[in-house]
Parts: structure tokens; sequence; C-alpha cells
């Protein structure tokens, strides 16, 4: 299937926004060309349910945090491995050196606003709907992009901390809101996040330094070769 044929299959329209961003991927990386053919039918799903101008953004960018990935020769990038629909569960896998294996589940995030007018409260709920979506006895990791790219880093370490205090203080109604019954009924699902990677999307200059925080309660830490390959 030549990059014409493939973007016809993929797009209704291959002069709109996804055609556009998914184009430059498909023709100049041999690796994604391969790895959207193998998952055509799954991207054709996805871009083509996506209902809402920010559920087309975050299938590109599912498919650009792939692309990252897909790049580098050392790893193997599985889309859905566990299903597509089937519960929560990650949107992308990736095995380093056909040893280490880690999944990803990508998402953007809107800008604080009115009702959360900072990133405090804004990654603590995030991160909270996103437990239920990492797998049990596996290194899992959490990318978040920002819509207009103002995340950092120091944010998410901040927001991480102010979760772990509201949780062990049962704060409010927040153990609640999100289903867990007790500090230790979210602690049971949190120490499976290993880590939280601020992404940095094409359309924002990239940042530099530190762009990964590693969950220091973690039941599976990253290894030392994973932690280098999550600063991106």
């Amino acid at each position: 299937m030549n990059a014409h044929e493939l973007l016809t299959f993929l797009c209704e329209d291959p002069t709109d926004e996804a055609a556009a961003r998914i184009t430059p991927w498909i023709t100049q990386s041999k690796r994604f060309h391969a790895f959207a053919v193998d998952n055509r039918t799954k991207i054709r799903k996805k871009l083509r349910t996506a209902a809402t101008q920010e559920s087309l953004q975050s299938v590109l960018l599912e498919l650009e945090v792939a692309r990252h990935f897909v790049a580098d020769r050392r790893c193997r990038v599985e889309y859905e491995r566990y299903g597509q629909g089937r519960g929560r569960s990650p949107d992308l896998t990736v095995t380093f050196r056909a040893r280490t294996i880690v999944n990803l589940e990508v998402t953007q995030a809107q800008e604080p606003g009115a009702e959360t007018p900072e990133w405090v409260g804004k990654l603590i709920g995030l991160v909270c709907q996103k437990l239920g979506q990492m797998m049990p006895e596996s290194l899992n990791v959490l990318v978040v992009a920002s819509e207009g790219g103002s995340l950092t880093i120091e944010e998410v370490t901040g927001a991480m901390k102010r979760l772990k205090e509201r949780v062990e203080q049962r704060e409010g109604d927040l153990l609640a809101r999100f289903g867990f019954t007790d500090p230790s009924d979210f602690f049971k699902q949190f120490q499976w996040l290993s880590g939280i990677v601020v992404w940095k999307s094409q359309e924002h200059a990239l940042g530099t330094g530190k762009s990964l925080w590693t969950n220091p309660q973690a039941r599976r830490p990253l290894p030392t070769e994973m932690v280098s390959l999550l600063r991106v």
C-alpha cells in the first residue's frame, strides 16, 4: 500500500486537518508508514469516529507519540495492544530492545480555565481519571500534552505532591468522586503509574531539560534506559 492509498484509506477527505498532519509522517518515514499500514483499520476507525475537534486532536497526538518511538530502531510499538473498545487500557505499548515493555496512555489536556484556573487541580483530576488504565504488574507512563504548550514538568511535580497530600488527608470528596473507597484503594492503583511525560507537540516550541516525572511510590520504577528514552 503506497502513501496515497494509505492516506485515502485513513482519511475521509485528503485535504482535511488529519490528512495534512499525517501525510509528512507516512511519506518521510518508512518505519511510520509500515506502522500505519499495520494499524490502518484501528487508525481509520478512530479518525472517522472523532466527533469533535478535541477528540480528533487526541487521536493525532496518539499517532504523533507513536511516530516518535517508531523512529527509534530499538523500539517496537503496538497500538492498543490490549484491544480497542474493550474496557480501559493504554493507547500504546513500546518494547525497548526486545526486553523492556512500557505502556503509554496518551492524553491532551485543555489549558486551565474558569472552572479549574490552575494546572494543579486539572492534573489531579486527569491522573485520577487515568489510573484505571494503568496495567497491573507493568511499567505504565502517562503522556500529557497541553493544547497551548504551557504545561511544565514542575507543575506536574507540584500537582502529584498535592494529590498525595489530599488523598492521605481524605480531603473533600476527591476519593469518592473518582470511585476510590479509601486512600489504600487509591494507592493500589497509583503504584502502577511509573511516570508522567510532559509532551511538547510539534505545534509548540520544543521544551528543554527534563520532561519526565517519576513516581517514587511506583511498584515498577522505570529502568535507566527507559528514563533516557522518555525524556524527549
